[in-house]
């Protein structure tokens, strides 16, 4: 990703992803709810789950690739028309199945989940994969890890000085811009250092049913974890308040508070509170 791309992605991602709250949905007829329940999927509340397609489509087919599921809460559900790929050459039969579903979720079009305990207060982007997962959620509001503040080069500090070296996690905060902030401290902790007043990224302030954003904003917050389009999560006990970029993978792993770009790859690792630049890969942490 560019450098102005990787700045404002997650931004961009929460105004899509708001849109898609806001637009037209249909609510589920008489004969699609018995043709779901048939299928053995549950729901408290029926009248909470919406289809997101076209008006005009025809959902026989796509509601057959729901099965085993239970529903509680304001869900979205596109459309599943085709098959979808995973690693390793796998296809694999879009849909949902054996799932559980609550608070807000939007399920795009093609999106496959299988056998997930739980997902609470998500998104999952078009053709992604969700397989043998735990709880994928998100609790209150987030900014995906990006305001974390962590202290560079702390074991260096003189005794009794003023100077510190606290950086603000940033997605397109570059390692040049980290060890300029080591090698020039400043002397009050309370200013804004210089990464975060070249690289401030966008505030989602409001509800996921509102999309305003401001180049003026310093933050990103948001109350739903975003899965982007093409992205593949298998055998993770837990991801929680965090953004994965599209095409990134995440296998036996669990993140929390965490933001990915694009193309990122963890494998095997517990990763909290971090922030991966696009074609970042992390194994065995």
């Amino acid at each position: 990703l560019g450098k102005m791309k990787s700045n404002r992605v997650i931004s961009y991602s929460v105004g899509f992803v708001a849109a898609v709250l806001t637009s037209p949905s249909m609510e589920l007829t008489p004969e699609q709810i018995q043709q779901l329940e048939s299928q053995g999927n549950r729901s408290s509340n029926w009248a909470g789950v919406k289809l997101t397609g076209s008006p005009t489509a025809s959902y026989e087919n796509s509601l057959d690739k729901i099965r085993g599921c239970n529903f509680s809460g304001n869900i979205f559900i596109g459309v599943f028309v085709k098959n979808t790929a995973m690693d390793h050459g796998i296809t694999v039969p879009c849909g949902l199945y054996n799932s559980n579903f609550s608070g807000t979720c939007i399920l795009s079009d093609n999106c496959y989940v299988f056998n997930t305990s739980m997902l609470c207060n998500v998104f999952v982007g078009r053709n992604s994969c969700l397989v043998n997962c735990g709880m994928i959620i998100c609790e209150g509001q987030t900014s995906f890890g990006t305001q974390k503040a962590i202290t560079v080069g702390a074991e260096t500090e003189a005794v009794g000085t003023n100077l510190t070296r606290n950086v603000i996690l940033n997605v397109n905060s570059t390692f040049a811009d980290v060890c300029a902030l080591a090698l020039h401290p400043r002397k009050d902790a309370s200013d804004d250092n210089d990464v975060s007043k070249k690289t401030k990224p966008f505030l989602m302030r409001s509800s996921p049913h509102s999309s305003s954003r401001t180049a003026s904003d310093d933050h990103i917050r948001y109350d739903l974890s975003i899965i982007c389009d093409d992205v593949e999560i298998s055998h993770c006990h837990l991801i929680r308040n965090s953004f994965l970029g599209s095409y990134s993978k995440v296998n036996n792993s669990s993140l929390d508070s965490c933001s990915l770009l694009s193309h990122c790859v963890v494998t095997q690792s517990q990763l909290d509170n971090s922030v991966l630049h696009g074609s970042c890969s992390v194994e065995n942490r």
